[in-house]
C-alpha cells in the first residue's frame, strides 16, 4: 500500500480545528461519561496539570485530523476505533479543558496580586481544611467500614466537591453514621475516635476556609478542582482510545502512524508499553499450517473503555 504524502497543513487551533469537523454529538458523549466513570476519571486526572494534556490534545488531535483527511479508503477501514465522531467529541472537550484550565490560571495569577498576608492566611486556611478532609475521608472509611452505602458517599465528597464542600458533606455523613443503630459502627466511631466535637471541627474549618474565600480574590474559583480533575480525565480517556486506535491500526498497517504523546507521556506513553520488533522474521509454518500474521497483535494498555 503507497503511503499518502506528509501533510505539511500548519498546526491549527482547537478552535479551528471544531470549525473544520462536524458538531460533537452530545448523545455520543453521555455514551462515553457515565455516573460511574465519574471516580475514575478524576482520580486519573489528578495525575497531571490540565495544561500539558491540552498540549498533547492540540498536537494529537491535528494530527489526527489530518492523516484522516489524506488517508486512503483502505487506511480508514483499517483504522478501526476511530471515526470523525469520537474526533469531534475529542476536540470539543479538549476545548472545554483549554477553557477551564485559562480560567483557572488567571485565578491564580491573582493570587500573586494579592497582599502576601492575605495570602498565607488563605493558603493556611485552605490548607488545614484541606488536610482534614483527607484525615476526615480516612477514618469515616475506618468506620464505615465495607458497608457500601456509606463508602459510596464519602468516595462522592471526596472526588467531586471543592474543599468547603467536601467538608461539610463529610461532617453530614459522619453524623449519619453516628446516628446508627448497629453496635459494631459505634464500637468503630469509638475506636478510631469519631465524634461530634470531631465533626465540629471539620464544620469549623470548612467556615473559615469559606471566610478566606470571600476575602481573598484569589481563592475563589471558576470552577472546583474535582470539576477540573474531571475534565482532565475525560480528556486524557478518549485521546488514549485514539491512541489506541492508531496503534492497533498500525500494527495492521504500518503506513497508518502511530500517534506520540509528549507532554502525557507518563500517562498515555503506556499505550507503546510492550511494543517490540524482533529483528528475526517470523516462524515458519508447519506444513498444511497458515501463516501466522506478522507484527505484534495485542494493542498497549489504555484507560478503561466504558
Amino acid at each position: 500500500m503507497t503511503k499518502p504524502a506528509q501533510s505539511t497543513t500548519p498546526l491549527m487551533t482547537l478552535d479551528q480545528l471544531a470549525d473544520a469537523i462536524p458538531k460533537a454529538d452530545p448523545h455520543l458523549r453521555v455514551s462515553i461519561v457515565e455516573e460511574h466513570t465519574r471516580e475514575y476519571f478524576v482520580a486519573q486526572g489528578r495525575q497531571i496539570a490540565s495544561g500539558r494534556i491540552v498540549l498533547d490534545d492540540q498536537s494529537l488531535l491535528n494530527e489526527a485530523y489530518q492523516f484522516w483527511q489524506v488517508a486512503t479508503p483502505a487506511q480508514k477501514e483499517t483504522l478501526v476505533g476511530f471515526t470523525p465522531a469520537l474526533l469531534s467529541i475529542a476536540v470539543d472537550e479538549a476545548r472545554k479543558l483549554a477553557g477551564m484550565a485559562s480560567d483557572d490560571t488567571a485565578k491564580r495569577q491573582q493570587v500573586s496580586a494579592a497582599s502576601a498576608a492575605q495570602t498565607a492566611a488563605a493558603a493556611s486556611a485552605y490548607a488545614r481544611a484541606s488536610a482534614l478532609r483527607n484525615q476526615a475521608v480516612t477514618v469515616l472509611k475506618k468506620v464505615a467500614a465495607h458497608a457500601d452505602t456509606w463508602t459510596s458517599r464519602i468516595e462522592a465528597a471526596h472526588a467531586n466537591a471543592d474543599v468547603v464542600t467536601a467538608l461539610g458533606e463529610l461532617a453530614a455523613t459522619g453524623a449519619a453514621i453516628l446516628a446508627e443503630k448497629q453496635s459494631a459502627i459505634h464500637s468503630r466511631a469509638a475506636l478510631h475516635g469519631l465524634t461530634s466535637a470531631y465533626l465540629d471541627r471539620l464544620r469549623a474549618a470548612a467556615k473559615d476556609a469559606s471566610a478566606a474565600a470571600s476575602t481573598h480574590v484569589g481563592r475563589r474559583r471558576s470552577v472546583s478542582q474535582g470539576a477540573l480533575d474531571l475534565e482532565d480525565g475525560i480528556n486524557l480517556h478518549i485521546l488514549g482510545a485514539i491512541i489506541d486506535a492508531f496503534d492497533a491500526a498500525h500494527d495492521v498497517d504500518s503506513t497508518i502512524p502511530r500517534l506520540q504523546p509528549i507532554s502525557t507521556r507518563h500517562i498515555l506513553g503506556a499505550h507503546h508499553a510492550g511494543r517490540t520488533t524482533t529483528a528475526a522474521g517470523p516462524t515458519a509454518p508447519a506444513a498444511g499450517q497458515p501463516s501466522p500474521a506478522a507484527g505484534p497483535t495485542t494493542p498497549g494498555a489504555g484507560p478503561t473503555t466504558t
